[in-house]
């Protein structure tokens, strides 16, 4: 049986003010051709296929047209998807039932965790899928002696929603296992986001007893057993990525044995590059030549000496996306280009809310009572 396991789309990205949607529509169309090329028996996607919880139009719109032609190009194979934690879960499984028809499987809640979706090899072999969307606070309660025990942290979840899927296993047939999670173990980039409260690592070990278990949420490629891997995203989103190879992890499984994982490369639309040097090397070195179509972030090894330096470096790297000064504090930006890699909460919740509600946005009630919140989880962290 084969599958092919992929995670971390993050549909609508926009990075450092560049919208990424052509990027993403560019490997969405590699996708395809891979996949109308080599026959497998599912398409993992283990979560974020959106940037945000309310996705844009033009977001939206690209996942719908893919799972057009993902159905047109391999009816034969079966789609299963996840939510992440920058889904909606309500959001991205919308008429989840009714696609099902067609071989498209998508879960956003924990509602339907003992229900695992069949996969039909082309030998008529079965493996059962079990999803386990990314699980926020307070969405399992467990059974105790007391009464219900809402479940806050994500270990205490995700081990409670395995658990629960680990008594209805057939150890007859192959277990596959999707989930949207942070394992201890594994490397981070810049780009995941940072989740206070609910971000908590899991101890790997939890995942023992499937065939494979593909996961979702660390952008970087990578194996933390022969058996539990992220395949990392398919586009690199922070220049902490910049010469990361990306790719999609192909995984033939057979019964009694590791699973045999080949990386399935992906060709960016543009490169990264993270440039150090003086204004004069970056501007006339003859290495840099070439870089008209690179996503390129500078920073200044000397005072540039001039002045506007980052509209003269742009003449020579039209997409100059951050740049750091020699003279800026260490690890911070100039401030002549926004640095997106650090997350202000309210400055998101403003823009969630103005997305929600329209150009009024919130108000400065709820504003105020939102940063109390904030305020008082800081201090119990």
């Amino acid at each position: 049986m084969r599958i092919l396991h992929t995670s971390d789309w993050h549909l609508g990205r926009v990075f450092h003010d560049h919208r990424l949607l052509p990027d993403q529509a560019k490997f969405l169309g590699d996708l395809l051709a891979h996949l109308g090329e080599v026959r497998y028996d599912a398409l993992i996607i283990a979560g974020d296929i959106f940037d945000l919880n309310v996705p844009s139009e033009e977001a939206v719109a690209t996942w719908n047209r893919f799972l057009e032609a993902f159905v047109e190009t391999c009816p034969e194979t079966t789609l299963v998807a996840i939510a992440g934690n920058h889904d909606s879960g309500t959001r991205v499984s919308v008429g989840s039932r009714l696609i099902e028809k067609a071989r498209v499987h998508i879960r956003g809640g924990a509602e339907r965790l003992e229900e695992p979706v069949p996969v039909v090899d082309a030998q008529g072999r079965i493996a059962r899928v079990w999803l386990v969307p990314f699980l926020w606070s307070g969405s399992l309660v467990k059974d105790g002696e007391e009464g219900g025990l809402v479940l806050r942290t994500q270990e205490e979840a995700l081990t409670e929603a395995i658990q629960r899927i680990r008594t209805r296993l057939d150890p007859a047939e192959l277990n596959l296992l999707v989930a949207h999670c942070f394992a201890s173990g594994g490397k981070v980039s810049d780009s995941e986001r940072t989740l206070v409260g609910t971000a908590v690592q899991v101890d790997p070990w939890i995942f023992e007893g499937f065939d494979y278990v593909a996961l979702g949420h660390l952008h970087r490629s990578q194996a933390l057993s022969p058996r539990v891997c992220y395949s990392g995203s398919p586009i690199a989103y922070s220049f902490s990525e910049a010469g990361q190879a990306k790719s999609m992890t192909s995984v033939t499984l057979g019964e009694g044995v590791d699973p045999e994982l080949v990386k399935v490369s992906i060709t960016p639309l543009r490169p990264m590059k993270d440039l150090q040097g003086t204004m004069k090397e970056l501007q006339e070195d003859p290495q840099y030549a070439g870089l008209e179509g690179t996503y390129v972030r500078v920073s200044l090894t000397e005072p540039a000496g001039v002045s506007q330096p980052v509209a003269r470096l742009r003449l020579r790297f039209p997409l100059l996306l951050d740049f750091k000064d020699f003279t800026a504090p260490s690890g911070a930006s100039s401030g002549s280009l926004p640095d997106l890699r650090k997350v202000d909460l309210l400055e998101e919740f403003k823009a969630f809310e103005q997305r929600l509600r329209g150009e009024d946005g919130a108000s400065e009630r709820l504003i105020a009572t939102f940063t109390q919140l904030r305020e008082e989880v800081e201090k119990s962290r």
